[in-house]
């Protein structure tokens, strides 16, 4: 069986991109889900794809990483070709709205999703953003020599409800007013002005010198990182917030970059408590403003800083982490396939 990988990023659907580490600008390990799920196809004696390898005759199965918002057209045409297609949910609703309209659904033989409440019958299946998990993980902290605290994220403006990005940016300038010297900040954008990506203005952000111009870059911005697991290896502490808040399962690379990093993230984001054992994490929702937070983590000692890594340890070994492995994401895959 011709079996075709089409992501909702046109740059991914050509000339195996998707299964190459070099294709993603940003982010560690996001081809080996993509890659473990080819070798298990290989297994079976199917092939794994991008669209151009051969026409859409030749497959006869298509999975899709998430709904091609500028290709919907695509769906139709594979329908009328009674081609089977199976969708994979990873983009949160605020970036990919188009995932959550269901009229879509119909085209779908399955859908794997990471929002447990959508698991509504069997054509659903519960499907958490898979992690890429590094083969060891033996990183020793000294509490003493660690940096205090860091963001690493890229920025954007977007005019959705539940979107986190504005908060991000509050509490960049909280420490900045507050706590200055006290946040380190990497990520794309932080050094030039940013335009809602609702706005017809939105053009601008594509030409840095433009959207630099007038603009002040916060104290606290370092630059980009070249290797965010590294970066985050010196620090104590990252604030660790989700692109969008209360969407139930979307837990994504943001925490497990700190978990493989040995680094403690401050989360804010979904419903964390169903997937992660808490002790793993410092639960922004429990603090009632940034000072008390700021005071918290502030005076943690160093025996309460490493009960902190060691929960972080005994959760990735255990069982409750695997459901996030690329094995565990390629095999829920390998399953429904073994049966067409």
């Amino acid at each position: 069986m011709r079996i075709c990988l089409y992501s909702a990023y046109e740059i991914y659907n050509s000339e195996e991109r998707v299964f190459e580490a070099s294709s993603y600008k940003i982010g560690f390990g996001l081809e080996k889900p993509a890659v473990k799920l080819r070798e298990k196809i290989m297994e079976l004696g199917h092939t794994l794809n991008t669209f151009d390898k051969y026409s859409i005759d030749e497959f006869d199965l298509f999975i899709f990483l998430d709904l091609p918002k500028k290709n919907l057209w695509l769906l139709k045409q594979l329908k009328k070709l009674n081609k089977v297609m199976y969708l994979i949910i990873l983009e949160s609703p605020i970036i990919n709205t188009i995932n959550l309209k269901t009229k879509y659904h119909r085209y779908f033989k399955f859908i794997f999703t990471y929002n447990d409440s959508k698991i509504s019958n069997e054509k659903y299946i519960l499907s958490p953003i898979p992690q890429s998990f590094p083969e060891t993980s033996k990183i020793e902290k000294n509490f003493d020599e660690c940096k205090f605290i860091t963001i690493i994220a890229s920025k954007r403006k977007v005019n959705k409800k539940k979107e986190l990005y504005s908060e991000r940016e509050r509490i960049i300038n909280w420490f900045e007013k507050k706590h200055p010297g006290k946040l380190d900040l990497y990520g794309f954008g932080w050094d030039r002005y940013v335009f809602n990506e609702s706005s017809m203005l939105r053009i601008f952000n594509r030409f840095k010198i433009l959207s630099s111009l007038y603009f002040k870059t916060p104290k606290s911005y370092c630059g980009t990182t070249p290797n965010k697991l590294k970066t985050l290896e010196s620090y104590k502490f990252c604030i660790c917030y989700e692109n969008v808040r209360e969407v139930s399962g979307y837990i994504t690379e943001k925490l497990f970059d700190c978990f493989f990093s040995k680094c403690i993230p401050i989360y804010l984001g979904s419903n964390i408590e169903d997937y992660i054992d808490e002790g793993c994490y410092i639960d922004m929702r429990k603090f009632k403003n940034y000072e008390e937070l700021y005071q918290y983590v502030e005076n943690i000692t160093k025996l309460e800083y490493h009960k902190y890594i060691d929960c972080i340890e005994a959760y990735l070994r255990s069982s409750k982490a695997r459901m996030f492995t690329a094995t565990a994401f390629a095999n829920r895959i390998i399953e429904k396939i073994e049966k067409e």
